[in-house]
């Protein structure tokens, strides 16, 4: 299991701002310290909420009479104004509206620098009503409730932990719009993931991006149900382990419902189980788009489950799995279920790499030890790669090209990168990808992955494309004399000197004679009349120049 981080993310500016505070309360400077606390930018003032020296009799909770609760700091503050939270344990229920922010941060010298509980007790902790808020930031959130917290509104969730969360950490857009949300750096940790209560980190419907955010010991990470048209639901770069089997089947990360003619984008995040080989992974119960994602130590790697056409996947990585890589169902009278999946590496599990069940498939560019389609289940495989090609199936399940070995870097670590020389680089579709197509590192689709002078601009099949780690050498050296005979003299020996603007080898050639390895200074015993050397230079690379250096004399008669 991934160590858990602390979520507290204050800006540096902050913690200078506090440090001068310290001091200046230190040299009984009280005034000087109130007046520098109030000069942080973007914000017309600043409320205080001190739980162990504040009270709320305290008029406008400034920082030199600080507030005890959060509401009466939040009552207190203006529109688009913050209330700074110092360090203890507030049993609130509190609402952040109009454009109101919530940090946490330490302004009281001596109290620390732990992060603020909020603690919503048997109800949600904050509401954003349909108003909206500006962030909620570095608290430790708690509530035995259906949510810790509730979004109707826009809002930016950054660096908080949600500790231990009964059913949900964050839920976003449940009748209402809460376009615009962020949730980005937070810790969703249950640290009794044996417990018998359902938790779901966050679930959004509507628009919301979900990123760099730590998943542990949950039971769903992410679910989203139903963007609208025009929405998008944004899930990258999240770290999801431990997810648990209590009370429905855990997943990573889910979707459910109808998209709505929305977006639902999942790219870059890690999965991984702890002990718990239960299903988990990427969960598309409607259109979805997956790419660069990692997933493994999983029951089922990617499931794409009834009712869910236009699904795809673009350079994911899915190795080491209880059951199948990639399972396609469709057991239900609604659309067909479909995949479309290009440049996948699916490797080491313990059922079939790709599965499809009733619904279809379509994968391209893919690496894989097997595939096998079950009941009126029907894939075609192109420029692919399996372990074992069989007899074709009438579904075109099992028409791969190649079975050669990827040779990834070190598969039993979880790098798939591809070696040099690997039978999978530039023989992946030979159509130019799609512009900014991308491979698991970020890499541009496609480039030339042989280091030669014949130019193949191909994708390599699997998710990582492989990039020389130095350009072919493919320009020729060229020569030029140094020292020359006169063109005209009696002389029977000359003497030639010659560079090249590399390192090289020579070849020359006087007059009809052959051409012979030489070096510099090259000497020539030469017969009365005209006469033509030429010189060749060849580098460490082969290059060998094409049109040779010329030099032209003549030997008189005595």
């Amino acid at each position: 299991m991934c160590g858990l981080r602390a979520a507290r993310s204050v800006a540096a500016m902050h913690q200078i701002h506090a440090h001068i505070r310290r001091l200046a309360t230190r040299s009984l400077l009280p005034a000087l310290a109130a007046a520098l606390a109030l000069a942080a930018p973007a914000f017309a003032a600043d409320r205080y909420v001190d739980a162990q020296t504040g009270s709320d009799a305290n008029a406008g909770c400034t920082l030199a009479s600080p507030c005890a609760t959060i509401a009466a700091g939040i009552a207190a503050a203006a529109p688009g104004e913050r209330v700074l939270v110092d360090s203890g344990t507030y049993v609130e229920n509190v609402t952040l509206g109009e454009g109101r922010s919530l940090v946490g941060f330490d302004f009281v010298a001596a109290d620390g620098s732990a992060s603020p509980v909020i603690d919503g007790a048997n109800a949600t902790a904050i509401t954003v009503p349909a108003s909206g808020a500006g962030r909620i930031e570095g608290l430790v959130i708690r509530a035995n409730a259906e949510r810790q917290v509730n979004l109707a509104g826009t809002a930016e969730v950054i660096g908080n932990t949600f500790d231990d969360p009964d059913a949900t950490g964050i839920v976003s857009g449940i009748g209402s719009s809460a376009v615009d949300v962020l949730v980005e750096g937070n810790t969703f940790v249950d640290p009794s993931p044996d417990e018998t209560r359902g938790r779901i980190g966050v679930y959004a419907s509507g628009s919301i991006t979900v990123r760099d955010n730590e998943f542990e010991g949950l039971v769903v990470g992410v679910q989203v149900s139903g963007p609208a048209a025009g929405q998008r639901t944004l899930v990258e770069r999240n770290e999801f382990t431990g997810i648990h089997n209590y009370p429905v089947q855990g997943r990573a990360i889910i979707a459910v419902g109808s998209l709505q003619g929305g977006e639902l984008l999942v790219r870059e995040n890690r999965i991984s189980a702890a002990s718990t080989p239960f299903v988990l992974g990427i969960s598309a119960g409607t259109a979805a788009h997956l790419e660069r994602n990692r997933v493994t130590g999983v029951c089922t790697g990617v499931q794409v489950e009834s009712d869910s056409p236009g699904v795809t996947m673009e350079g994911d990585v899915i190795w080491d799995t209880a059951g199948d890589g990639v399972l396609v169902l469709d057991n239900t009278t609604g659309p067909r279920s479909s995949l479309r999946a290009t440049g996948l590496t699916v490797w080491a599990n313990g059922g079939v790499s790709i599965r499809v069940r009733e619904g279809e498939a379509e994968v391209d560019s893919t690496i894989v030890e097997d595939a096998s389609p079950v009941g009126g289940g029907t894939c075609v495989i192109t420029n692919s790669r399996a372990s074992q090609v069989a007899e074709d199936h009438p579904s075109g399940c099992r028409a791969f090209q190649t079975t050669a070995d990827p040779m990834f870097e070190d598969a039993a670590a979880g790098d798939f990168h591809l070696k040099p020389g690997s039978p999978m680089i530039d023989a992946g579709d030979p159509d130019p990808p799609a512009e900014g197509a991308v491979d698991i590192d970020g890499d541009a689709r496609a480039v030339d992955g042989t280091p030669d002078c014949e130019t193949v601009v191909r994708r390599d099949i699997g998710a990582d494309e492989f990039v020389p780690a130095e350009e072919a050498d493919c320009t020729a050296p060229a020569t030029r004399f140094t020292k020359t005979p006169p063109k005209k003299s009696k002389r029977k020996r000359v003497v030639f000197r010659f560079a090249a603007d590399e390192p090289a080898t020579f070849e020359c050639k006087l007059d009809a004679g052959p051409r012979r390895p030489c070096a510099s200074p090259a000497r020539f015993r030469v017969k009365p009349g005209r006469h033509v050397l030429r010189v060749w230079a060849t580098d460490a690379a082969g290059n060998v120049q094409a049109k040779p250096a010329k030099f032209a004399f003549r030997r008189a008669r005595r």
